[in-house]
């Protein structure tokens, strides 16, 4: 899975090359023929017309990072994704996830200073941008890479903490509880996980839904 630091983009891009000339070889080459991303399995049940592109999805609560990287597994004709800001990112829980770690990019060293700058490149050079973030983004700045995301057509994800994002979101998943098996005593592997949550927004196609959700070394499974 490349792994990219900050400085590695400001060499880039004092080059004269910047994210978006590297379009040929990681950029998504179909998005302006679509209308909605698709996505399966669970997710599916939530999203049945697919996602909205140029949307920005917040995702909240209780193993808000497991059911982002399940959101981007369960994606379509999916193509490069990168990851912002996430610390202590376990390589095992992502390919997990179904997220394939041969189209996948992480950048590290995100900060209030360079943040915007980094998300609108990777918005403009990738199909989905998964994002954790620290510092709130200004409501203008945010603005500004949703204007970016609405012509690229692809996906915003914020997770952990919505309220970082002031522009608003189009799709809010939260979850209100989590549920474990698999660590007795303190010890051991935490073999399956338990979710409820709940699925709303501008751009769902209907009321709120609450979807209840189990989580193996296999994926996401609906619960009945």
């Amino acid at each position: 899975m490349p792994t990219v630091d900050i400085q590695s983009l400001k060499n880039i891009s004092s080059s004269g090359v910047s994210l978006k000339q590297l379009q040929s070889a990681v950029a998504p080459t179909s998005l302006k023929s679509q209308s909605r991303i698709a996505v399966h399995g669970v997710f599916e049940n939530c999203f049945s017309k697919g996602l909205v592109e140029g949307s920005v999805v917040g995702i909240t609560g209780s193993g808000a990072r497991s059911l982002g990287f399940g959101l981007i597994g369960s994606i379509v004709n999916k193509q490069w994704t990168c990851l912002l800001g996430f610390k202590s990112l376990g390589i095992r829980a992502v390919s997990e996830a179904g997220i394939d770690l041969q189209q996948t990019l992480v950048v590290r060293g995100l900060n209030s200073q360079n943040q915007v700058r980094v998300i609108s490149e990777c918005v403009e050079a990738t199909q989905v941008v998964a994002i954790e973030l620290e510092n709130r983004v200004k409501p203008a700045d945010a603005r500004i890479v949703q204007r970016k995301l609405l012509n690229s057509g692809g996906l915003l994800i914020v997770v952990g903490n919505q309220f970082s994002w002031p522009a608003g979101v189009d799709y809010t998943i939260h979850n209100s509880s989590v549920r474990w098996q698999g660590v007795e005593q303190g010890h051991g592997r935490i073999s399956q996980l338990n979710y409820e949550v709940s699925i709303s927004g501008k751009r769902s196609s209907g009321p709120q839904l609450i979807k209840r959700f189990e989580k193996n070394a296999q994926g996401f499974a609906d619960v009945a």
